[in-house]
């Protein structure tokens, strides 16, 4: 996967630079997860699993440990999908709220792709964790998808439209 990317790149990703365009020495988790996203945009879905593992294996909790078990979530089959989205929630949790909330929000959307039973349970925690934190992009996905999975349609379109369109919102 190296030599498809250019081991430049690599060790600039991994290493992190600092403003000056200088590398650091550490490990830079930030930078390796911009390479995995960009390994599975490119379509090299090996090289993005390779590379989101590779965040995983620093033992310190990250928000960017969170972002490497979701992207491998949308890496897996439907059926390897809840276990990654359950463990990212089970860090994110010890993350705090708002990053608890973000991840239930994007665990509920990969869960109701991968058609998993526990996909309305978590949308709608979801819901109730967007709304108490006013994250209201967040609170407009949860109803699209909760509506989806009900198969309702436009009212909670609606309902969701609505939500982003108040002055309290915008910006």
């Amino acid at each position: 996967e190296e030599a498809a990317v250019g081991p430049r790149w690599w060790r600039r990703a991994r290493a992190g630079l600092e403003e000056d365009g200088e590398s650091q020495p550490e490990f830079s988790p930030r930078g390796v997860l911009t390479l995995a996203r960009a390994l599975q945009e490119a379509g090299n879905l090996e090289g993005a699993r390779v590379t989101y593992q590779e965040i995983l294996a620093d033992p310190k909790p990250r928000t960017e440990a969170v972002e490497a078990l979701l992207g491998l979530a949308r890496l897996v089959r439907p059926a390897e999908v809840e276990a990654l989205v359950m463990q990212a929630l089970g860090l994110a949790r010890d993350l705090g709220p708002v990053c608890a909330a973000q991840t239930t929000v994007e665990g509920g959307l990969l869960l109701a792709r991968a058609q998993s039973p526990r996909a309305m349970e978590t949308l709608n925690w979801a819901s109730r964790s967007a709304q108490e934190l006013g994250m209201t992009a967040a609170i407009a996905q949860t109803l699209v998808a909760l509506a989806r999975l009900q198969g309702h349609g436009c009212e909670q379109l609606h309902r969701a439209a609505g939500v982003l369109r108040q002055p309290a919102h915008a910006g």
